[in-house]
């Protein structure tokens, strides 16, 4: 193996690296979310927002039934309640090259149902470290915590070039 190899930061390490500042704490999936493909989480709370980011591999299948499963069961584990809307971020690790914008676009919400809302959907390629990514509305608060998430799949990617 070439040094730059062994160098390279795992994602999970660069977004902690990178959302840590921002508030956010790990989460560790239950064994539920585990089977559905769920490798990290990460928990933003305080009074006014509860932001939440899981990192998950995507086994196969349709990406918007998956999307939707992990906005079920991922809101109950970080804790998402009628009165605690949560704004989740989600990172998915593709079999395949990332998703295109165009096909997470549908994926993100487009209005405040008040439960779980999926703010923003990002898709990489583990060994080539692309990615692409899609967002919502809400910026003033969640964008400088998407920007991290795109800057730490960026960092990956840079360092896999």
């Amino acid at each position: 193996m070439n040094a730059p190899y062994r160098q390279a930061p795992s994602l999970l390490e660069a977004l902690e690296r990178h959302l840590g500042p921002m508030g956010f704490v790990t989460v560790a999936p239950d064994d539920n979310l585990r089977e559905l493909g769920v490798l990290q989480m990460y928990r933003r709370k305080n009074w006014n927002t509860n932001r939440g980011v899981a990192v998950a591999r995507l086994g196969g299948g349709s990406l918007p039934a998956y999307v939707e499963v992990l906005r079920n069961e991922v809101g109950r584990g970080l804790g998402s309640s009628w009165w605690n809307q949560l704004g989740l971020q989600l990172v998915l690790e593709m079999g395949g090259p990332p998703a295109s914008r165009s096909e997470l676009a549908p994926l993100v919400a487009k209005v405040n149902t008040q439960g779980v809302l999926i703010q923003s959907v990002s898709t990489y390629e583990r060994t080539t470290g692309a990615f692409s990514h899609e967002r919502t509305w809400g910026q003033v608060i969640t964008g400088r915590f998407q920007d991290g998430i795109c800057a730490a799949l960026e960092e990956v990617r840079l360092s896999q070039a």
